[in-house]
């Protein structure tokens, strides 16, 4: 049995206005059971007439040159290998260390790369006037 406005008269505010939304929201929910499965006149999404928008095809990736490749490689990937290097140790059940050779290979690549890193940096800044928004 559902609330109308008629039955509000006879109770309090707060029960007259939840009367009101209860029979408003039933017309709400009886408008979308009756149009449910209606599908619009108008199709006007679905011209074929006008042409799409296709984006260019992307630029290639550009490919660092070796030096700033092994330096990246040498930040990453040095890192990546001494988790993996310390969880096959921790895992193994034989007794298996990374010789000290190979471990101070890998710390200096990791620093070497860095410096090379930074010291490829720009120093100047060329667009002094842009504040670096592009369009």
């Amino acid at each position: 049995m559902s609330a109308t406005p008629d039955d509000a008269a006879e109770g309090s505010p707060e029960e007259a206005y939840d009367a009101i939304r209860a029979a408003r929201e039933a017309q709400l929910w009886d408008s979308i059971v009756a149009n449910y499965g209606d599908r619009p006149e108008s199709a006007m999404w679905l011209n074929d007439e006008e042409p799409h928008f296709e984006p260019p095809a992307p630029p290639p990736v550009p490919v660092p040159r070796l030096p700033r490749l092994l330096a990246w490689i040498g930040v990453l990937g040095v890192p990546v290998a001494a988790l993996v290097f310390a969880m096959a140790q921790t895992m193994s059940e034989s007794i298996w260390v990374l010789p000290d050779v190979v471990s101070f290979g890998l710390f200096a690549w990791f620093i070497g790369g860095f410096a090379y890193l930074i010291s490829q940096m720009r120093r100047t800044d060329s667009d002094a006037d842009d504040d670096g928004a592009q369009v």
